[in-house]
């Protein structure tokens, strides 16, 4: 009531920091436009909400976001889900956490931003200065995206984008609106082809002695813009918005621009890419396809150089699946890739809740074989270990239900139910029915196995899922800067992603935002945040399936 008519005179807010786990302004987050730097999603908020710019930095103001950014977030069962942000934060740390992976993925984050980790066998958020080398931690494996397009025109216009940018040797004559290019004589068909099928473009030159090839498109057209930034800043171009619409859209435009830039080599599929923002979206896109890639920044005396790798026979038979090549050659090499590479193997660390249910349960679905892997051994190949979860889950569920029906059975005896679950009873408890204390006890004792086993099954599923591939972290660095750092709030599930490719991340909480709500702009004066120790708060008692309810709940039971 008091929330109802905003006039709560004192609230308490108890628990660890809820604010300032940010991440610096160039990290990209997934939206459902594509990946964008976060600094920019904010700031755009905040001008629209008639805020000041970084200059003014209001630092741990949190505002209220109009909802109109849809972000991706984990669900308690490991899928990626479509979520609104409600707040947007911005504020300074002098102090960052840098992570690189195995596969090249990087993020900054502050000391306090909880990762997705799993460590001993248990999916755990675990702030930033606690992670180390060798750590597991979340990352995207593939999400649910709209796989066809609602217009045949959007991916051919897609396919056209990848090739421009994709071209060695690209130019433009603002003035007339040409556009003149070379292209390799295997693609200049299919490029013929489209400029026919992609309204307001015109072809106006082509010479038959080489390589060359000039077109007209409208004025001021999308087309013409995104050849001249190409052309002109080539380090800031990463894929074009209109190319995220769909997985049809984004196969397309990889297709056209791997056929341009990618060669085969004798163990992958490489990418150069002069743009570290073009090799974070590729990334992104692959993930969305369910590819995934290895990221490398190669240091020269004068520059920098990126590229993206895809390697193992599973990896690049999606690959093949999903995109494929044009180019002949290019297409030959890859078949005879995947035929001599060896399967990728994701192998991870076997879940001590995994042997304490076999120990619990006799999984009739598992062979002897299969239990004795899961019981012996520490770490097993991921593809097989989400199958034997899913036996396991299988059967499990069916015993919790009987267990629930047993629990009713002891506590309602003479209630109206079957023949069967009363002999159940009897057999289970070789006691009468008449002696409550016994029962009672008895009761307890099946609910908190019931309980335990009820968790397991939780965390287990969530181990199965297929949303997640868990990378190892190589290096951790300690970056000791002044800066203004972002953050967001998804309420439902408190986590976003995003990162220097796709990673999961905890987000700002509503303790701020509650208490603006609550007061009114002004809420600072009635807002006192007190940090009872400076010790470090760990988040390891908040498991990756339990959403803050379940979180809750089972505190109060415990």
């Amino acid at each position: 009531q008091f929330v109802k008519t905003k006039n709560m005179p004192h609230c308490l807010f108890a628990g660890p920091p809820g604010t300032g786990k940010c991440v610096t302004p160039d990290t990209l987050i997934l939206t459902t436009r594509g990946p964008k730097p976060i600094g920019f999603i904010v700031e755009n908020v905040l001008k629209r909400k008639g805020y000041g710019g970084e200059e003014s930095c209001e630092c741990g103001e949190l505002y209220v976001n109009d909802s109109s950014i849809e972000v991706f977030s984990l669900n308690s069962e490991g899928e990626i889900v479509k979520e609104r942000i409600s707040h947007v934060y911005r504020g300074r740390t002098s102090r960052l956490v840098e992570l690189e992976t195995k596969t090249g993925k990087i993020v900054k984050v502050t000391p306090t931003h909880p990762l997705l980790v799993l460590r001993d066998g248990r999916a755990l958020w675990i702030h930033a200065s606690e992670l180390r080398v060798g750590d597991r931690i979340a990352t995207l494996r593939i999400i649910s995206w709209p796989e066809k397009s609602d217009n045949s025109i959007k991916v051919k216009f897609s396919e056209l984008l990848g090739y421009f940018m994709g071209m060695k040797e690209v130019h433009y004559d603002d003035e007339n609106c040409i556009i003149s290019f070379n292209v390799n004589e295997e693609l200049k068909g299919r490029l013929l082809e489209l400029f026919k099928e992609v309204p307001g473009i015109e072809v106006c030159e082509e010479r038959s002695e080489g390589d060359f090839v000039k077109i007209r498109v409208s004025k001021n057209s999308y087309m013409l813009n995104i050849v001249k930034k190409v052309v002109d800043n080539s380090m800031e171009v990463g894929i074009p918005e209109p190319v995220w619409d769909s997985k049809e859209t984004l196969s397309a435009f990889i297709k056209a621009y791997f056929d341009c830039k990618a060669y085969v080599n004798e163990d992958s599929v490489v990418l150069p890419c002069t743009s570290k923002r073009m090799m974070y979206d590729v990334a992104y896109a692959l993930s969305i396809l369910g590819i995934i890639s290895i990221l490398r920044v190669i240091n020269s005396e004068s520059s920098e150089y990126y590229e993206i790798s895809i390697t193992g026979s599973t990896e690049l038979s999606k690959f093949a699946k999903k995109i494929g090549f044009r180019v002949k050659m290019k297409e030959v090499g890859l078949l005879s890739l995947i035929k001599r590479s060896s399967a990728t193997e994701e192998n991870i660390l076997i879940s001590p809740d995994v042997k304490r249910l076999l120990t619990i349960l006799k999984i009739k679905s598992l062979s002897a074989l299969e239990e004795k892997m899961l019981l012996e051994k520490r770490t097993i190949d991921a593809d097989l270990y989400r199958r034997l979860l899913r036996k396991i889950i299988k059967e499990a569920e069916v015993w919790l239900q009987k267990q629930e029906s047993l629990i009713f059975s002891l506590k309602y005896p003479y209630k109206n139910h079957t023949l069967s679950n009363c002999n159940t009873v009897q057999i289970l408890l070789k006691k009468e029915f008449h002696v409550p204390e016994q029962r009672s006890s008895l009761i307890n004792e099946i609910v908190e196995l019931y309980m335990d086993v009820a968790e397991i099954i939780g965390n287990i599923k969530f181990l199965q899922s297929t949303s997640i591939f868990w990378d190892e972290i190589v290096d951790k660095r300690i970056v000791n800067k002044e800066c203004i750092v972002y953050d967001l709030t998804v309420p439902e599930y408190s986590n976003f992603v995003g990162g220097g490719g796709p990673i999961i991340l905890h987000n700002t909480t509503c303790a701020h935002a509650l208490a603006r709500d609550l007061y009114g702009p002004e809420y600072h004066r009635y807002f006192l945040e007190l940090n009872a120790s400076d010790a470090p708060v760990s988040y390891t008692h908040l498991r990756a399936h339990e959403t803050s309810l379940h979180l809750v709940c089972r505190l109060l039971l415990e």
